[in-house]
């Protein structure tokens, strides 16, 4: 009985691989499986996450335009005070300077006419505060119609004040 190590070739070949020691077909799907599950898991994981990120986005933006929307409606302008102040920066050089204020659509001006030397005291501060390079630019400008409607704020307490315009600006 002696078997030819061609003739062991030829029966190993035609017997079917299946076995534990072997992994069969068997093993091999049950491995596919759990493959499959876990892919499957994961990508619901990630869809349910980037599904609530991209909610709290949208959750973001509706308080965004709620927000913005509540801005309060532009009602009449009353004019401040024309003012000359002394500018930072060392040289005498000076500013003309005109604001008034936008008051909220239904408030009127002997609402706020009381604090205007109040206003006129921070317009001063924040004139002397800034160079005439600064004044001279758009973004000086608007930085200083800004810090206005922020002192503005802070006077004016209850929402009476918009914002600060500026009705004149002169630098010499």
């Amino acid at each position: 009985m002696a078997r030819t190590v061609q003739e062991m070739r030829q029966q190993q070949a035609q017997e079917p691989d299946e076995g534990p020691e072997q992994g069969g077909p068997s093993r091999a799907r049950r491995i596919l499986r759990i493959v499959l599950v876990v892919l499957l898991v994961l990508a619901v994981t990630g869809a349910a996450a980037y599904w609530t990120v991209l909610r709290s986005g949208d959750d973001e933006a509706a308080a965004e335009e709620s927000e913005e929307s509540e801005e309060p409606e532009e009602g009449e302008v009353v004019e401040v005070a024309e003012m000359t102040a002394n500018l930072a920066g060392g040289d005498l050089r000076f500013a003309r300077v005109g604001i008034a204020l936008v008051l909220e659509e239904g408030r009127e001006a002997a609402e706020v006419e009381g604090r205007f030397p109040l206003m006129q005291d921070a317009a001063l501060d924040e004139l002397a505060a800034m160079t005439p390079e600064e004044l001279t630019s758009e973004e000086g400008v608007a930085q200083l119609r800004d810090r206005l409607t922020d002192r503005a704020h802070e006077i004016y307490d209850e929402g009476e004040v918009v914002r600060v315009a500026l009705t004149e600006l002169i630098i010499q």
